[in-house]
This record gives C-alpha cells, sequence and structure tokens, in this order.
C-alpha cells in the first residue's frame, strides 16, 4: 500500500480489522460458530481451543469507525487498528451468550476442532483511531451478542 501511495499519490487509510461480529458477518470465527449452534438449539456447543483470547468488535461500531477516518482523512497513508481494545476468552464469550439466553451454555471440546497452533492472545491497540478521530466504542459484548440470537 506505501508504494501504491507514493507511485499513484492517492491517499489510503489502512484498517486492521480485528474479530468482527454483528448482523450479516459471515466471516467465520468464534462468535459466529456459537451464534450457529445456539439458534439452531443447542445448549452443549461443540468447539475447539478454549484458552485464546481475542478482541471482538461489533459491525456499528466498525463502519462508525471507517466512516469517521473517511470523513477526517485527508492525506498521506495511515494504518489504524478496528477493535475494542478488550479482550475476551473463549469461555467469557459463551458465558455472555448465556446471559442474553437466560439459560446456560455448556462447552464441549471436540478435538477436531482444536487448532495445533493458535495465538493465546490477540488485542487492539487502538489508541491511535481514538486519538485522531475521537471514536469510542458504545457496543458491549452483552448487547452486540444480542442482537445475534434468533428469538
Amino acid at each position: 500500500m506505501n508504494e501504491f501511495h507514493l507511485k499513484i499519490g492517492i491517499e489510503c487509510v489502512i484498517c486492521r480489522f480485528f474479530n468482527v461480529f454483528g448482523p450479516n458477518e459471515t466471516n467465520p470465527h468464534l462468535i459466529p460458530e456459537i451464534q450457529d449452534q445456539i439458534n439452531a438449539g443447542k445448549r452443549e456447543i461443540s468447539l475447539g481451543n478454549s484458552e485464546p483470547r481475542r478482541d471482538f468488535i461489533h459491525t456499528y461500531d466498525m463502519a462508525r469507525a471507517v466512516s469517521m477516518l473517511m470523513e477526517k482523512f485527508d492525506a498521506g497513508i495511515e494504518v489504524f487498528n478496528l477493535g475494542r481494545g478488550i479482550e475476551y476468552s473463549v469461555v467469557e464469550i459463551v458465558q455472555a451468550f448465556s446471559r442474553q439466553l437466560g439459560e446456560e451454555v455448556k462447552i464441549v471440546q471436540d478435538p477436531n476442532r482444536m487448532r495445533k497452533s493458535d495465538r493465546l492472545h490477540l488485542l487492539a491497540d487502538v489508541s491511535k483511531l481514538k486519538d485522531y478521530t475521537g471514536w469510542e466504542p458504545e457496543w458491549g459484548i452483552d448487547e452486540g451478542i444480542k442482537t445475534l440470537i434468533t428469538p
């Protein structure tokens, strides 16, 4: 991208999206997998590794951050991390689904879903985004998960 910017001279904003979740998000990762199983009526869900912690950002917060960047950015090339700046474990995500359902959801570890190598931590440093735009996330994990559960 830097070479493109230098050769063409077009302003470039690069966004590094972390784990996006919310309505119409189809990228396969933890939350959509849990969502599919929950909405299929399962309360014992099959998952792989339970130790990794990830930064999850709701689609609405992500869209608002991108919009703010597009409105403000006017020169050069910049890279921004788009996440919430908060890590959640697999267990914490499942507990959030439990809270929103008002029912206990249990994890069944499936050896076939285990990744041999999985980063234990993936946390976005969103300080540059916040400083540049004044953006703050508005959607917490519970409010966001509530948008995913089919009544």
